[in-house]
């Protein structure tokens, strides 16, 4: 089964991006095989798929305008020549913002089309884009809180929509690395608390909260430190607002912020307690990550994080935007006995094996293009 992957992003290499990778490198073993993804610019993420060595299309899209329409048309003589060239039996788009240009090609191309959706907030551009979603032959939600949200708005898509939830290599949060770890790199003491942060750096991820958590956590703590990994989009203007923070609000010294790392598994194997406080989120593939690589974790009650993070089970659960919340979670884990945590810890990392594995994604990918093109 021949598969094309189109991608809304090649700079930024976030929750998306980092499972693409991970179901081109895994694919063979449920006999899919990925012929290519296209992209819209070269970055980080176009860097990272050359080392899969899988043909790589740069696609200029640009949108209808009645003054400049050869480049709308420009846009689909590019996609169809990729299509005819590498010659898939199902295009896969692995984000929904590219919709319009996934159906039309269908429509040219008479193949079958997927569409993940993943975002949880896309009402408006789910009515404006309708007709499109109506003629993708599937659309697969991260999460049943995306597929919650789309039938709200669009409910004649029931029978078109499934959930598949994003998964990972465990083998690669578990096995060691021979990177170097984070308390050696930023000459931490060994013995001290250190948690995490990682993702990329826009307001809604709720970095700020966490920094206000985290003025609080030192009060008690005063020898942890905060580690914040990623990078934003906007030219590093947001990381620098956030680092003025920190410093404004008397934590900088305890605030270790690394930009984009390409070690995550290694970093992840030496954080003590992983925390993600965003303001949506659609699924929460870093969640998994963390705990197959042993954090302790702790998440907004928000999308579909709850499908991920059972309270008091698996990790702990608080309320979006309460920094003072937050800062209770991490202390309440800083300050819980072994025995208790090592329970969550088992716990999360069943979680992960039993229904977050990139095996069991890829096999439902299969079964789904099968499905589509028997």
């Amino acid at each position: 089964m021949r598969a094309l992957y189109i991608c809304a992003n090649g700079n930024i290499i976030g929750g998306v991006e980092s499972n693409l990778i991970k179901i081109i490198e895994h694919a063979q073993l449920c006999q899919i095989e990925p012929v290519g993804v296209l992209v819209p610019n070269y970055g980080n993420f176009t860097d990272a798929l050359q080392k899969t060595h899988i043909p790589i299309g740069i696609i200029s899209y640009h949108r209808w305008q009645i003054t400049r329409p050869w480049r709308y048309l420009q846009t689909f003589w590019q996609l169809l020549k990729w299509t005819r060239d590498l010659q898939p039996d199902v295009i896969h788009l692995t984000n929904q913002w590219l919709v319009e240009y996934a159906a039309q090609l269908k429509r040219i191309q008479s193949k079958p089309v997927v569409c993940d959706l993943v975002n949880i907030e896309t009402m408006e551009f789910i009515k404006r884009n309708s007709k499109f979603f109506a003629r993708i032959d599937r659309i697969v939600a991260k999460s049943a809180a995306v597929k919650e949200n789309l039938l709200a708005i669009c409910p004649e898509l029931s029978k078109r929509t499934q959930v598949i939830y994003n998964g990972i290599c465990i083998k690669d949060y578990t096995v060691g690395s021979d990177s170097e770890n984070p308390r050696k790199a930023f000459e931490l003491p060994e013995n001290a608390n250190l948690v995490g942060f990682i993702g990329r750096l826009v307001p809604e991820k709720g970095v700020e909260d966490l920094l206000d958590a985290w003025h609080l956590v030192i009060q008690k703590h005063p020898d942890s430190f905060l580690l914040i990994v990623g990078e934003d989009d906007k030219q590093g203007i947001y990381c620098s607002s956030i680092r003025e923070k920190a410093r404004e609000i008397g934590i900088g010294d305890s605030v270790i912020f690394t930009g984009f790392r390409s070690d995550i598994p290694a970093i992840m194997q030496d954080i003590d307690v992983f925390v993600l406080p965003t303001h949506q989120e659609a699924f929460g593939i870093v969640l998994i990550e963390a705990m197959a690589a042993g954090c302790k974790v702790i998440a907004t009650d928000v999308g579909g994080i709850p499908e991920i993070v059972a309270h008091g089970i698996n990790g702990l659960l608080v309320p979006p935007k309460r920094p003072d919340k937050l800062a209770a979670a991490i202390l309440q884990f800083l300050s819980m006995e072994d025995s208790i945590a090592q329970e969550m810890l088992n716990a999360a990392r069943r979680t992960v094996q039993e229904r977050f594995s990139i095996d069991i994604q890829i096999e439902q990918l299969r079964n789904l293009y099968m499905e589509l093109y028997p």
